[in-house]
């Protein structure tokens, strides 16, 4: 058992919307807590121009969602302010060290899971149990999608090692 699921956000439509590769990460999260892997759930996402242009955080359209599909409202945390990965990651151990958790499961799509195991392994020491779950989607084997990432690696893995200790 996991103290918790941390659901990285993705992008919501203007007209508040949750594409499918959003809707795929949100579930695969309700799934963990709900086959009891995890006692609560950690929506993570803010806003950027990039990924949500409505009035709200992303992060309140992931727990919307969920609620909806019967997750209870008082098992899910919201991570409201981060624009990228990194943030998600970072503000969301906010919330894992207040409460004083030490073990989490974080969703992503499967292409991002590489990036997001990097960022982990510079945010979160060693006395944390951390384990990836990477949710399939139709942009895994999108040439630009992977090329983009793969850039986005190299830019990531180059700004930790200079602000983060390993």
């Amino acid at each position: 058992m996991y103290d918790a699921v941390l659901v990285l956000g993705y992008l919501v439509e203007k007209n508040g919307k949750l594409p499918e590769e959003q809707i795929l990460r949100i579930n695969k999260g309700i799934e963990l807590f709900n086959k009891k892997q995890a006692n609560f759930i950690i929506m993570s996402g803010g806003f950027h121009k990039r990924f949500n242009q409505t009035k709200k955080p992303l992060a309140w359209h992931m727990k919307r969602f969920a609620v909806k599909q019967g997750v209870p409202s008082k098992k899910i945390f919201t991570e409201n302010k981060s624009a990228d990965t990194i943030e998600n990651i970072l503000f969301s151990k906010a919330i894992i060290n207040k409460h004083k958790w030490k073990s989490l499961i974080v969703v992503s799509s499967k292409y991002h899971i590489r990036r997001v195991r990097a960022t982990c392994k510079y945010i979160f020491s060693k006395n944390y149990k951390l384990k990836f779950s990477g949710v399939k989607t139709s942009n895994d084997n999108k040439k630009e999608v992977l090329k983009n990432e793969r850039k986005h690696m190299i830019e990531t893995e180059k700004l930790l090692k200079n602000n983060f200790n390993s």
